[in-house]
């Protein structure tokens, strides 16, 4: 099992790597300028981190590595979260504003006040995370069994599984956040839209989180890191693949596509019908945003 991990863990490493590559490479292209291009810099390191959260909880656990694994959950996972969630709330106000954006409306949907949110954000986990393990401390449980033959069980105590559902508790809230947004965003301009992706892919996210905690609560010992292992790689395939893989496709496959050109003049083409005024300001607003 520890095997298996090892290998899915390095193949979302090398494809997360891969991605950044190609962005960096495309960054001065439509489609990179569209999904707000620093954030989703910082949205793909973190989800490199999370492809090596499973390291950290393979082999025997000491009462170390039981107090870091909820710390190694929560920043990546609650940072990556929170990027995809400032996104999808940003790309909603500018298209749905119904008056011209202020100076100081528009300074807070810069990229530096984002990335300050979405700090802020993260660090709520991080808080409740050093209380807990400063009120409670980590330690590491052994458990004897003898049926056919004895047979000796290391886990983290109950207190470490209880900070790991509390903090998911709070992740996962952020996740349907983001969905209830992503919702929201479903009718705005395709070109400038990846909200449809994002709501599939928090679906899939909150999927995969919500069965792991009965199956979670139902195992022990090596079967129980191999559920959290398992369940923290498919959360990240989910999240990289939905998102990123229209992305790349275009990038790669339909490079022609990939031009403020063809954006513009299908966003004209397809919103002829129903543009107004105000539609046409926050179209040029975003363009002019993602320039910056």
């Amino acid at each position: 099992m520890g095997i298996a991990v090892i290998i899915l863990c390095c193949i979302g490493i090398v494809a997360t790597g891969v991605l950044i590559a190609v962005f960096i490479t495309n960054r001065e292209t439509a489609i990179v300028k569209a999904s707000n291009r620093e954030l989703s810099y910082i949205h793909l390191a973190s989800t490199l981190v999370i492809f090596t959260i499973p390291f950290s909880v393979i082999g025997k656990p000491t009462a170390a590595s039981c107090a870091l694994v909820p710390f190694l959950f929560s920043i990546p996972f609650s940072l990556c979260i929170s990027i995809t969630l400032l996104k999808t709330n940003r790309l909603l106000r500018i298209f749905q504003s119904r008056t011209r954006l202020t100076s100081a409306r528009s300074n807070l949907l810069t990229n530096k006040v984002q990335f300050v949110r979405a700090i802020a954000l993260s660090c709520v986990p991080i808080i409740m995370a050093t209380v807990w393990t400063i009120v409670k401390p980590s330690v590491v449980e052994i458990i004897t069994e003898e049926v056919t033959e004895k047979k000796v069980i290391y886990q983290c105590s109950k207190n470490t599984d209880t900070l790991l559902i509390t903090l998911l508790v709070f992740v996962l809230f952020l996740a349907l956040v983001c969905m209830f947004f992503a919702y929201k965003a479903r009718k705005l301009p395709e070109n400038f839209n990846e909200a449809k992706f994002i709501g599939f892919a928090m679906f899939g996210f909150c999927l995969c989180w919500l069965s792991f905690i009965p199956t979670y609560y139902d195992t022990r010992g090596g079967n129980k890191t191999f559920i959290f292992a398992t369940t923290v790689l498919l959360s990240g395939f989910c999240v990289l693949s939905i998102m990123y893989f229209p992305k790349i496709r275009i990038m790669i496959c339909f490079s022609k596509k990939n031009r403020s050109e063809v954006f513009r003049s299908n966003f004209v083409l397809t919103n002829t019908s129903r543009c107004n005024k105000t539609l046409r300001q926050t179209f040029c607003y975003s363009t002019r945003l993602a320039r910056a």
